[in-house]
């Protein structure tokens, strides 16, 4: 698959930084062995997006204060024909700023090949901004170098989302793995299988910048822990 065109980014010039607010999913809809309370607290605590348009490079970086540390997400794509990702950063601090954990991807070099369009599940709501029509597949998520998930995208109408940055006219989205890339399920047991998936569920505005109003879903493949982020600022 090439990779996507995002008509937003026509309108991004120079920095774009957003603020949100990130707290436990009220209801999680899956068991998982790390409990998004865990870390975040109840009330929220803020995150930031930040998004680079440098020349033919467009930077994404995201940093979550969490209850007990912090994490640091930064990738850089290429912008020859499409958005490629080039190179994908994630860092884990501790209470105390001690970094724990450092993981450096180079996706223009090693034995493994991905397709064009493959982004970390992490920051898909970030990426795919001003999705096109219903039925997109959307590319791939990247988990990790063994486990690819093909995506599979819904438009699900337009409402009124109330955000901590304020009140919005919102398109509604859904993204979920694409099984049939795995196994041939065939159409009637897709249908039956969808809402038992564990999906993204996003918010964008209805026009430019195409800002992600808010996000619900694990943060990250399934079995992570789920969230919800929210505008703020």
């Amino acid at each position: 698959m090439d990779t996507p065109r995002f008509p937003w980014l026509d309108h991004l010039d120079g920095e774009e930084r957003l603020t949100y607010r990130a707290a436990p999913r009220a209801k999680p809809k899956f068991k998982s062995f790390l409990d998004a309370a865990d870390l975040f607290p109840g009330s929220g605590s803020e995150s930031t997006v930040v998004t680079r348009r440098l020349g033919d490079r467009l930077e994404l970086d995201l940093e979550h204060n969490l209850l007990r540390g912090r994490l640091v997400e930064e990738a850089v794509f290429g912008r020859d024909q499409g958005i490629a990702l080039e190179q994908f950063t994630r860092i884990v601090q501790d209470a105390d700023g001690v970094e724990c954990r450092r993981e450096v991807v180079d996706f223009r070099c090693g034995p493994i090949t991905f397709p064009r369009a493959t982004y970390p599940e992490v920051l898909l709501p970030f990426i795919m901004r001003a999705l096109p029509q219903e039925g997109m597949h959307g590319g791939w998520a990247w988990i990790n170098d063994r486990m690819l998930a093909r995506l599979y995208i819904e438009v699900r109408g337009t409402s009124k989302v109330n955000v901590p940055a304020g009140r919005f006219t919102a398109r509604e989205f859904w993204m979920y793995p694409d099984l049939n890339d795995w196994i041939a399920l065939g159409t009637i047991v897709t249908k039956l299988a969808k809402p038992l998936l564990p999906r993204y569920h996003i918010w964008m505005e209805t026009a430019a910048p195409f800002r992600v109003i808010a996000f619900e879903g694990p943060y990250g493949p399934p079995g992570a822990p789920e969230v919800r982020l929210e505008l703020a600022g």
